[in-house]
């Protein structure tokens, strides 16, 4: 912030050489330094602003690579699932084709278990 007129702050008290003539003070040295401070603050700032920036995406990033992860990771968990279910699945089919009368014998099994168990739960 310059100024062209002058103020009382800027001329000192009078100087023994100068003979009662006003001479020019420190005050240019004074705003310059001011205005050496002023800038080293904004310099200060971009960085922090930079940096806050830099740390913003580098976050954003982590968070984005997290939720592409865990979505990879879900998929493979579903395809592995079904997979493993279709197979579970075929293998009885198979077993059913092969051996008729056991399946018949192991699900007449099963029934009665079933059966025995639901009378004992619902006679409590």
């Amino acid at each position: 912030m310059t100024n062209s007129s002058t103020t009382q702050a800027d001329y000192s008290s009078t100087n023994d050489d100068s003979h009662g003539s006003a001479a020019p003070s420190g005050s240019s040295e004074v705003r310059k330094a001011a205005r050496d401070a002023v800038d080293a603050g904004k310099e200060a700032l971009e960085g922090a602003k930079h940096m806050a920036q830099e740390g913003y995406e580098g976050a954003q990033q982590l968070a984005k690579d997290g939720y592409e992860g865990a979505k990879q990771w879900a998929k493979e968990g579903y395809e592995g699932a079904r997979k493993a279910s279709c197979d579970a699945s075929d293998s009885v089919k198979e077993y059913i084709a092969r051996h008729p009368m056991a399946s018949v014998a192991i699900a007449a099994g099963a029934g009665v278990l079933l059966t025995c168990v639901a009378n004992w739960i619902f006679r409590k």
